[in-house]
């Protein structure tokens, strides 16, 4: 009876070791399992974090680009209005030159006109005068 007693408390305390072997082998097996998913959530937090960080220095380029960009075209509009302008009051200054001149040269001829026409009458009373005077003289002569 003692041994069959002993044979029982060993198949029992075998049983047991086993079980116990066993929990501890999951055990183990968990504690690495939770290491490996810990470890790789990690990873996965990480490489969300570097993405993170790339597209905030891709951001931070492009705006930087963006606005040397939109001062760039800013500086252009402002250039070319600048230069239209200029070109506006050259245009301007150029008519108003144009018109003097012509205003000048129609003056010019309505004081031409004028002085022809005295000249012309001059020119024809002084030859009148002339021809009256050699008209005289012979007349003179013939008496």
């Amino acid at each position: 009876e003692r041994i069959l007693l002993r044979m029982t408390h060993g198949k029992m305390a075998g049983a047991y070791d086993g079980w116990n072997s066993r929990v501890k082998l999951f055990n183990h097996q968990r504690t690495v399992l939770e290491r490996v998913l810990l470890r790789m959530h990690n990873l996965a937090i990480a490489g969300g974090m570097d993405r993170w960080k790339e597209n905030v220095k891709e951001e931070k380029e492009m705006r930087f680009k963006g606005s040397k960009l939109v001062l760039r075209w800013m500086n252009l509009v402002l250039s070319n209005s600048v230069s239209r302008w200029m070109a506006f009051v050259s245009e301007r200054k150029r008519l108003a030159r144009a018109a003097l001149k012509m205003m000048s040269r129609w003056g010019n001829l309505v004081l031409a006109v004028p002085f022809c026409t005295w000249t012309k009458q001059v020119k024809e009373e002084k030859d009148m005068h002339l021809k009256s005077s050699k008209l005289l003289l012979r007349w003179m002569k013939l008496e």
